[in-house]
């Protein structure tokens, strides 16, 4: 805990620096940083999974990320999983979002960076890949044997050119192309040209006409494949090659190599080297480079390689395609009582054991408890062959707030003022920064203010792993700090959430009457009442005509401020 005060008061530095008279420019140190759309995390409900790395000029010490949504770390290169929930108008997903860094140095330099981070995974804008098949559908002469071609190329190609590998060309978006019947080898190309200019070009290995009458070299690699229907996917190679070899060499693209003639293999690696990436897919599918090179015993040597997507060219299921069965419960009306459980599910329904679980509350394990209604969280699960699976959930509540921290307030007369805040539960810890070097601990504190010095005070809200889930800066510069009337020692307000009626509990009553006023989260006033003196302290107040939504109420004794509160209806 000593690492987040110390944190805090950096924090507290770094804002008089900047914002303060002093105007001395601090070159010694700059944050900065990256971010990647991570691809490999897939959620049940929208998300954008961003990996951020820090980049910074110095010797860093200390991070603090405000990730633009609510949700903040101390990480040095954090994964963060910005998920949205839908509302009652859909699902809104925000292209872009603004991130900052502040970076605390060794040398207590301080600095800030802050950029627009794109929410949207952008494809691969100049990719090109296809595939060709045989075309019996189209009428030829019998000494011609008809190809198609399965074309993905960028929306805005403006070219394209083919090299059949025959001496003939085209420059045809779709083309068929004839191959004599007597079969052959060929390396058909594509190249393709963009509006903004981009160039790329495939090639693959084709063999034309019937196996039987292809003429062959004295040695000639060659091999089919097929997929078989297991969990993962295993890809049966079988080797087709003449001149009778006696040594085989398989590198299937991935890092991996065999020396049988008929392996099977299952891809569990990203491509190495020239690894095509569909640029429509998602979570993207790989082409690797499968090459098999034989050797036989008069000393011929050859190679061949083609390219197999993964799992592009199968239906059977994606190798990554788990699933977590997620379950959830809460008890109506508290707030942060929710509980959950994650298991993992492979393609083919079996129950796996995942190798890690990892939930954004910071805990690991099956399951985990405290959770707030109506927040959103996400779970990460690692599978056993390292397949890494998340989903986004909420434990919902329609009888509690939307949003369930910001129950704070003050109160009191003079230069003694009184703060509370309540927390979802006792895990959470508060500090609170009065801006002079005090900070205070508790969700229920007393402080003896400077007269005429204060006019806010910083609330941060941590929950048990040190992580920062609420910040607020509430003024106080109206608040009645010379007065010498008695102190109200007692506030209630009740009950909030709120619907019909909003009772207001002053006991030890000694005003003669106190304004009441409701103003809304855009600071317009909604409701003003005075509330006369009341021997027992207790008032109603009418807010049916009020809608549904956050409010912040405040005390006031001959404009002075006695206390301030926050409700919901």
């Amino acid at each position: 805990m000593k690492i987040i005060i110390s944190l805090v008061v950096s924090m507290v530095c770094t804002l008089n620096l900047l914002y303060g008279n002093d105007s001395t420019s601090i070159n010694s140190c700059q944050a900065d940083f990256n971010y990647s759309y991570n691809h490999v995390i897939m959620c049940i409900i929208p998300c954008s999974p961003i990996q951020f790395s820090d980049n910074s000029q110095g010797e860093a010490v200390h991070w603090f990320w405000d990730f633009g949504d609510g949700n903040t770390s101390e990480e040095k290169n954090p994964l963060h999983i910005y998920t949205f929930l839908a509302d009652n108008s859909g699902t809104y997903m925000p292209e872009e979002i603004k991130v900052c860094l502040t970076v605390v140095f060794a040398d207590s330099c301080v600095s800030e960076q802050c950029k627009i981070v794109s929410l949207i995974a952008e494809p691969d804008k100049c990719h090109v890949f296809f595939r060709p098949y045989r075309n019996d559908s189209i009428v030829s002469i019998p000494e011609i044997i008809p190809y198609s071609f399965d074309v993905q190329v960028p929306e805005n190609t403006v070219q394209w050119l083919w090299d059949f590998g025959d001496g003939t060309v085209s420059d045809e978006p779709d083309p068929v192309h004839g191959f004599n019947f007597m079969g052959g080898l060929y390396t058909v190309c594509l190249t393709v040209v963009t509006t903004d200019s981009c160039t790329q070009t495939y090639c693959t290995d084709l063999y034309a006409g019937s196996h039987d009458t292809i003429v062959f070299p004295d040695c000639q690699a060659g091999f089919t494949y097929s997929i078989l229907e297991s969990y993962p996917l295993q890809y049966a190679f079988s080797d087709n090659s003449s001149g009778d070899p006696e040594g085989w060499f398989w590198d299937f693209g991935d890092g991996s190599y065999s020396t049988e003639p008929n392996p099977v293999h299952v891809f569990e690696r990203k491509p190495l080297y020239d690894s095509v990436t569909p640029y429509y897919s998602y979570p993207p599918d790989f082409a690797y480079r499968v090459c098999l090179t034989i050797n036989t015993q008069s000393g011929c040597s050859s190679t061949y390689c083609q390219y197999i997507s993964a799992p592009y060219d199968t239906l059977v299921t994606n190798p990554c395609d788990y699933r977590i069965m997620l379950n959830t419960s809460n008890i109506l009306g508290l707030p942060c009582s929710g509980t959950a459980s994650a298991s993992l599910f492979n393609p083919i329904d079996q129950q796996e054991i995942p190798s890690s679980i990892y939930w954004s509350t910071g805990v690991s394990g099956t399951s985990v408890s405290s959770l707030c209604a109506n927040m959103p969280y996400y779970v990460i699960l690692t599978s056993p062959d390292g397949c890494t699976v998340a989903g986004s959930f909420a434990v919902m509540d329609y009888s509690v707030p939307v949003y369930t921290f910001g129950y704070w307030s003050y109160s009191g007369t003079g230069n003694e003022q009184h703060f509370t805040y309540s927390t979802p539960d006792s895990s959470y810890q508060c500090f609170w920064d009065f801006g002079d070097g005090i900070i205070l601990e508790g969700n229920d504190i007393m402080r003896t203010m400077p007269i005429n010095e204060n006019t806010s005070v910083e609330l941060k809200v941590y929950d048990m792993s040190g992580n920062l889930v609420h910040s607020e800066e509430i003024d106080i510069s109206n608040n009645a700090t010379t007065l010498n009337e008695p102190v109200v020692p007692y506030i209630r307000l009740y009950p909030n959430p709120a619907s019909d009626y909003l009772y207001l509990d002053l006991k030890e009553n000694s005003y003669e009457y106190i304004d009441f006023v409701i103003v809304d989260m855009t600071g317009k006033q909604v409701l003003s009442q005075r509330l006369s003196g009341n021997n027992n302290g207790t008032y109603s107040i009418d807010i049916n005509d009020l809608p549904n939504g956050l409010y912040l109420t405040r005390l006031l004794h001959r404009n002075q401020l006695l206390g301030s509160h926050k409700f919901f209806k």
